[in-house]
């Protein structure tokens, strides 16, 4: 009951960011916070996305490449972010996972394997709610940012940074192949290949689509998904 009661409480919390965090005028109360990674005029590139979509690689695959050091924002996972990079014209990569393996590899941070539990449920759904709010927000951008798809980050993040510098007329350094397998090897265990993790994430995934509950939100999140991809 005392874990329930603190999950809750924690949930609560993450809720309470997530609704203020999706109007841009909380941005400034972000930026009193996290004034580092928080999207400003003179921030020189915005690395974003949901959480879960490989944020953590992209960022320290392109702060390893760079001669210099790039003012960069990121990791607030909140649209105002993007919004304000197009405002502001600052070149800006949204990384975009498939929904479910990014809510689902969520949720397995938190702990949560087992499907069919109340914590599951809850944070399931709230991992859920938070990926659609923060692509419903960025949709009017589309043409100011860059879409990064996962696998594409994954398997090659030198090509999306070569896209990004033609994009946005930048010339920021290209990461070696090298180093962004460097750059995933010192990261968690997540991004890498897991049969025995894949095969819980794999029920979970099975859990969700299957409950009512998760229908109409799974249909908004791959909705959302196509389109916010074809703009790749």
């Amino acid at each position: 009951m005392a874990s329930f009661v603190k999950d809750l409480f924690v949930l609560l919390k993450e809720e309470t960011r997530i609704l203020i965090g999706r109007h841009e005028i909380s941005a400034g109360l972000f930026r009193l916070k996290q004034p580092g990674i928080t999207t400003t005029q003179t921030t020189e590139i915005v690395i974003e996305g949901a959480p879960s979509s490989g944020n953590s690689f992209a960022l320290v695959a392109f702060e390893a490449a760079q001669k210099k050091k790039v003012r960069i924002a990121h990791h607030q996972h909140l649209p105002f972010q993007v919004t304000r990079a197009a405002r502001y014209h600052i070149p800006c990569i949204v990384i975009i996972r498939p929904p479910l393996d990014a809510v689902v590899s969520r949720v397995a941070r938190y702990g949560f394997y087992q499907p069919q539990t109340r914590q599951a449920e809850l944070w399931a759904g709230y991992a859920l709610r938070h990926w659609n709010m923060f692509h419903e927000q960025i949709l009017d951008c589309r043409p100011k940012f860059l879409v990064c798809e996962f696998r594409e980050l994954i398997s090659d993040y030198p090509a999306v940074i070569e896209r990004t510098n033609s994009k946005f007329n930048a010339r920021f350094d290209v990461p070696t192949a090298e180093l962004c397998a460097q750059s995933l090897s010192a990261l968690a265990e997540g991004l890498r290949p897991d049969k025995e993790r894949d095969v819980r994430k794999n029920k979970f995934k099975e859990w969700m689509r299957q409950e009512q509950i998760f229908a109409q939100r799974l249909e908004r999140a791959q909705k959302l998904y196509e389109v916010v991809r074809a703009s790749a």
